[in-house]
C-alpha cells in the first residue's frame, strides 16, 4: 500500500468511525426525550450516510482520473458533468463490484440497526447506552478499517482482517439476537415474523463469512439455509422459554450461532476433523451450561 493510499484509508475510516459515534450519540440524545418519529428519521439518515460512504468514498482506487477534464473537451455545461459522473461510476454497473459491495454492507448494517433498536428500547439506561455506543463504534471502526482492504488489495482481505471481521460479526450476531429478542417481547410480535427476520440475518452473516473466505458456491446454499434454520429454531425455543433478560437470551443464541459457523467453515474448508468437531461441541456445552447456570428462571412479565 502506497503512502497516499494509506493516508486516504486513515482519513476515510476516521471520518466513517467518527460519523458512527456521533450518529449513535445523536440517537442517544433523541431517545432520552422520547421523540420516536425523529429518532427513526435520524437513524435512516445516518444509515444512508454509511451506505453512501461505502459506495462512493471507499472505492476511490477503482476510478481513473481526469473524467471531468476529458468530458469538458467533448461536451459543455451540464452534459459534461453528467458524462464525467457516468464514467466516474462505471464500475458500479459491474456485478463483481456490486456483489462485493452488497456483501460488505451486511456486517455494518446488522451491527448498526441492532444498536439502533437497543438504544430505542433502553432510552433511560445511560450507562448501558454509553457502553453500547463505545463498543459498537469500535466494532464499526474495525470493520471499516479491514473493509478498506477490499478496495485497496484487489478485493481480498488478509488473514488478520478476516479474524477481526469474524469477531465483529460475532458481536453483530449477539446484538442482533438480543435486539430481536427484546423487540419481540416488548411489542408482542408474532413469533413467526421474528423467526423469518432471524433466519434472514443468520443466512446473511453466514453467507458473508463464507464469501470472505471464498467458500461460497452454489452447492453450499442448501447447507447455509439448513444451518440458518437450525439457529432460528434455537432462537424460537429461547424466545418462548426465557424470561425478560434478553441479554442472556441473545448470548445463548450467539453461542449456538458461533458453533454452527465454526463447524460449517471448517467443513467447507476441509479442515474439520473428528477431534475438532468434538471440541466445538464440548465448548458449546460448557458455554451453554454457564449461561443456564447464571440465569434466573423467574416468571416473565
Amino acid at each position: 500500500m502506497t503512502n497516499t493510499s494509506y493516508k486516504h484509508k486513515v482519513l476515510s475510516v476516521s471520518i466513517a468511525t467518527v460519523a458512527a459515534y456521533f450518529g449513535f450519540q445523536a440517537l442517544d440524545l433523541i431517545s432520552g426525550i422520547y421523540q420516536v418519529h425523529e429518532y427513526f428519521a435520524v437513524a435512516w439518515y445516518v444509515a444512508f450516510f454509511h451506505a453512501f460512504w461505502l459506495a462512493f468514498i471507499f472505492d476511490l482506487h477503482l476510478k481513473t482520473g481526469g473524467h471531468l477534464t476529458a468530458a469538458r473537451e467533448a461536451y459543455s455545461g451540464t452534459r459534461a458533468f453528467w458524462h464525467a459522473f457516468k464514467t466516474r461510476t462505471h464500475h458500479l454497473y459491474h456485478w463483481r463490484y456490486v456483489r462485493h459491495y452488497m456483501n460488505y454492507l451486511i456486517l455494518p448494517t446488522v451491527l448498526y440497526w441492532s444498536v439502533v433498536i437497543l438504544i430505542y428500547l433502553n432510552p433511560f439506561h445511560e450507562l448501558f447506552k454509553d457502553g453500547l455506543i463505545i463498543v459498537s463504534t469500535v466494532g464499526m471502526g474495525l470493520t471499516y478499517w479491514h473493509l478498506k482492504e477490499v478496495f485497496t488489495m484487489n478485493m481480498e482481505v488478509h488473514h488478520l482482517g478476516l479474524r477481526v471481521l469474524a469477531l465483529v460479526k460475532l458481536l453483530a450476531a449477539y446484538l442482533a439476537f438480543t435486539a430481536l429478542m427484546a423487540l419481540g417481547w416488548y411489542f408482542g410480535l408474532n413469533l413467526l415474523l421474528v423467526m423469518v427476520v432471524v433466519a434472514l440475518i443468520v443466512f446473511l452473516l453466514l453467507y458473508q463469512g463464507l464469501f470472505q473466505h471464498k467458500l461460497m458456491r452454489l452447492e453450499v446454499y442448501p447447507l447455509v439455509i439448513m444451518f440458518s434454520i437450525l439457529v432460528t429454531l434455537v432462537f424460537a425455543v429461547v424466545f418462548q422459554k426465557w424470561n425478560v433478560n434478553y441479554y442472556t437470551a441473545g448470548l445463548l443464541v450467539a453461542v449456538v450461532y458461533n458453533t454452527v459457523w465454526g463447524l460449517l467453515h471448517r467443513y467447507l474448508d476441509r479442515t474439520l476433523t473428528r477431534k475438532l468437531m468434538w471440541e466445538y461441541i464440548f465448548m458449546l456445552v460448557v458455554l451453554v451450561s454457564l449461561v443456564l447456570a447464571t440465569h434466573d428462571f423467574q416468571g416473565r412479565i
